[in-house]
């Protein structure tokens, strides 16, 4: 088995538009009715499994749906919510993606990770790292369960591993005694296992370790995964697209394995679960939301304080009830009636894509048109970020303009204080005509380039942040390149010296999904020679995985790409 329409500023706007947008009943009642079922399951059965998936069209308000019954449960649970809400966008690696929730989790929660975090350490240094190196002390030291451990036995050989464990257990401390008495075998893995092994095992120790921490609990915690799309890429071959998930919900995957856990996931297609294995029947609940329906869409209108009749029936028509579009329908409203103008069909453009010019024009300065203009580069950010490239961009009206517009209604904050901009919304909002602002772009990818890459060189590679600004610069350099040709050379110039030490260190799924990145987009459209430079770092990728197809391709790879 497997507040108001007459609101003074974006960032009021948004949350207003924000709590109506998912007051759609259905959807959050199949939410609270899976829980409690869950609840009472679980407590009859603790292997009690049930996923929970919503599916829909880019911009009909999954995400959104998600953050609203977060906040639903922060009420209704008096404290004892616990959740995690994790997007694919961020990173679609098994690796990095359960190091990213273990962080979230140790934050918010307190929980402990201490059999991953040994594996972690146990692995860079079996793979060479020189553990005694600011950058690895620095990194693991954040980890609170093995900074304890290493406080105790000191720097770990990992040969010395069980041995060192056996002996500090009369230290009475209840980590080290739950290690060796309850977790024997897998301490014995970590001390074992060749690198290459100890990678693939890491997702069994972050089971065990979370089954410590939710054991004891009486609420479930809740697993939110967003846009699982970007997780099963359907522009890859079949078997790809098929084996993507599986350390998700294989037979030895997460969500078998992980006890009094809910898991609520989100994409844009249905999930296929079923075709492939009968047994998730009944298990896996699946529900599709789509567009607003009319009266839907003329009551969200009205609730968002549109209040001329005839022009609600206009702008639900004009929308055709897609959520995102009826949110900056109702940001432009309001930018008109601040302005004491009278709003009219006619002010809404004939599209998405069409309004979104017009909603820029209507913005109170230029500062916060090219504030909005950089956030559409950068597409995903967080606020270090933003602050560099704004200074040098915006000089010193950045901060005021910042904190308005990323209240937008088409921008969204994550779990981790990272924030995105809807992809339609950034697509449309790059193409603002007029040669400052291509210049203005040119200056911005060599800012947010310097950053990220100075970024990524104080980090270990080991380190999730490391996975995340190489594969988030990947993404940057194709969104804002003209050509394949301009893209592949600053994917040589500034991501591919850091990318190649990622297959040293046994992690070929962050080396695939960083290729997946530059390969399936846009630019590739028509233009394939470049394929052929690709399918090279693939194979160097996949070499130490997949002997028979690196050497099929090997004689490309050394060619293009030496080392």
């Amino acid at each position: 088995m497997p507040k108001t329409a007459n609101s003074s500023t974006a960032q009021d706007r948004f949350l207003e538009s924000a709590n109506i947008f998912v007051d759609r009943n259905e959807p959050r009642a199949t939410f609270w009715k899976t829980f409690d079922t869950y609840c009472k399951e679980h407590s009859q059965n603790p292997l009690y499994v049930q996923v929970l998936a919503y599916y829909g069209m880019g911009g009909v308000g999954k995400t959104a749906l998600l953050k609203k019954i977060t906040s639903e449960m922060d009420e209704k649970l008096e404290g004892n919510a616990r959740y995690v809400r994790f997007d694919f966008n961020d990173s679609q690696s098994p690796i990095e993606i359960l190091a990213r929730i273990k962080n979230i989790l140790e934050k918010e929660y307190k929980f402990d990770f201490p059999l991953f975090e040994l594996g972690q350490y146990a692995l860079a240094q079996k793979n060479g790292q020189d553990m005694e190196a600011p950058e690895a002390k620095s990194f693991f030291e954040k980890s609170p369960s093995l900074g304890t451990i290493l406080d105790v036995v000191g720097i770990l050989p990992a040969a010395d591993l069980c041995i060192k464990l056996a002996k500090a257990v009369d230290t009475g401390i209840s980590l080290i005694s739950n290690l060796v008495q309850k977790h024997k075998s897998s301490t014995l893995a970590i001390n074992t296992l060749a690198p290459q092994d100890l990678q693939d095992y890491l997702p069994h120790l972050f089971i065990k370790d979370l089954n410590d921490n939710t054991e004891k609990k009486d609420e479930p915690l809740v697993i939110f995964l967003d846009t699982y799309e970007q997780l099963v890429n359907e522009a890859k071959d079949g078997n790809a697209v098929h084996y993507a998930d599986e350390w998700l919900k294989g037979d030895k995957g997460l969500i078998l394995g992980c006890h009094n856990v809910l898991w609520v996931i989100a994409g844009r297609e249905r999930l296929k679960w079923m075709d492939l294995d009968a047994d998730w029947e009944g298990t896996l609940i699946q529900q599709s939301l789509g567009q607003f329906s009319e009266l839907d869409s003329i009551d969200y209108l009205q609730k968002s304080g549109v209040k001329e009749a005839p022009l609600r029936e206009q702008l639900s028509k004009l929308t055709s009830g897609v959520p995102i579009h009826l949110s900056l329908c109702v940001d432009v409203y309001n930018q008109i009636k601040e302005k004491n103008g009278v709003p009219t069909i006619a002010d809404f453009g004939e599209s998405f894509e069409g309004l979104i010019p017009l909603f820029m024009s209507r913005l109170e300065n230029e500062s916060e048109r090219l504030q909005v203009f950089l956030l559409s580069c950068l597409q995903m950010w967080d606020d270090a970020l933003v602050q560099y490239v704004s200074k040098d961009v915006l000089k010193g009206l950045w901060e005021t303009s910042y904190s308005r517009v990323k209240g937008l209604s088409f921008i969204t904050d994550t779990q981790d204080g990272k924030y995105n901009m809807h992809q339609t919304a950034c697509a449309a909002i790059r193409k603002s005509p007029g040669v400052e602002y291509q210049l203005i772009r040119e200056k911005i990818k060599q800012k947010s380039i310097e950053y990220a890459t100075a970024k990524i060189r104080s980090l270990p590679v080991y380190d999730p942040e490391y996975g995340f600004w190489l594969l988030w610069l990947t993404k940057f350099i194709v969104a804002n390149s003209a050509t394949a040709e301009s893209a592949e050379k600053l994917f040589a110039e500034f991501v591919y010296p850091y990318w190649k030490k990622i297959p040293d260190m046994g992690f070929f799924d962050l080396a695939s999904s960083i290729l997946d990145a530059l390969q399936y987009n846009d630019l590739y459209q028509g233009d394939s020679w470049h394929l052929a430079n690709i399918f090279s770092l693939r194979a160097l990728a996949l070499a130490k995985k997949d002997e028979i197809q690196a050497d099929k391709m090997a004689h490309t790879a050394t060619e293009l790409c030496p080392p």
